[in-house]
């Protein structure tokens, strides 16, 4: 899957540093666009848990295109499967006041 935008674009030596946790292409976009610069990590960090991965392509003054390639077949992770149902505690009667 592919999304396409046409923004300010991100020059092709900073491409791989927006993938870095807390960090934009330009420290600079941050005052004239806002964002913490963790969506593309975070998502990255999904799409490699289920076997995938994202990239971007980009052309300055133009827009970026970020795609997506996920694996056909997602494993469960063992530590999912490995929980007891009993080691989840019951909601108590009271709690339902605190919603």
């Amino acid at each position: 899957m592919s999304v396409q935008d046409s923004g300010i674009g991100i020059p092709p030596d900073k491409i791989e540093h927006s993938f870095v946790e807390s960090s934009q292409a330009d420290e600079t976009t941050i005052h004239d666009y806002g964002g913490t610069g963790l969506g593309l990590p975070i998502s990255r960090g999904f799409c490699q848990m289920m076997g995938g991965d994202i990239t971007a392509a980009s052309v300055v003054a133009e827009g970026s295109t970020i795609t997506i390639k996920l694996s056909p077949v997602i494993e469960e992770p063992a530590q999912l499967s490995s929980i007891e149902p009993a080691a989840i505690a019951p909601v108590s009667e009271g709690a339902d006041a605190f919603w």
